[in-house]
């Protein structure tokens, strides 16, 4: 392919969840020639959604597949207006062959994190994240309109394009 991947326009960011990978990518998202796509796994999973896991192959990175990844991740590069894109899906740590035959001089950036603080962490998020759509008013149910909150939060961060 020719154009950004050849010249090293992709970067990403892979680790375990919650070992720094938001962060890092936040923070180089700072600089004005750079910006962040936040976990866009529609983009990924676009043709393997009844897939059994993530793990992804250079041979499941088909010309059809290829085209269409790279195009809309050079769409997005270019309607953000810049010079480098950062993805720092945590599921891409599945994908490495995969992604360095789409973005054959693609940056890939592993961080690592101690594993028994990441295991804290993740404990620690899943119960912030239950408090966050429970209703304390009503012996702990699951309360909708607290989650569609959370979900439209989700989305305003979630830029499209």
């Amino acid at each position: 392919m020719e154009g950004p991947a050849q010249n090293g326009s992709f970067v990403f960011i892979v680790g375990s969840p919650r070992s720094g990978t938001t962060i890092f990518g936040e923070l180089l998202d700072k600089h004005p020639q750079i910006s962040q796509w936040y976990e866009p796994y529609f983009v990924w999973d676009r043709y393997f959604r009844l897939a059994a896991h993530d793990e992804r192959t250079a041979a499941d990175a088909t010309a059809r597949v290829s085209r269409r990844i790279f195009g809309d991740f050079d769409r997005y590069r270019k309607n953000k207006k810049c010079l480098v894109l950062i993805d720092k899906s945590p599921r891409n740590s599945l994908k490495i062959p995969f992604i360095l035959k789409i973005f054959p001089r693609a940056r890939v950036v592993h961080l690592l994190r101690d594993g028994r603080d990441v295991t804290l962490s993740i404990h620690k998020e899943w119960q912030r994240r239950r408090r966050i759509v429970m209703d304390p008013d009503q012996q702990g149910r699951f309360n909708y309109f607290q989650a569609l909150k959370v979900l439209k939060k989700f989305l305003v961060r979630q830029t499209f394009g």
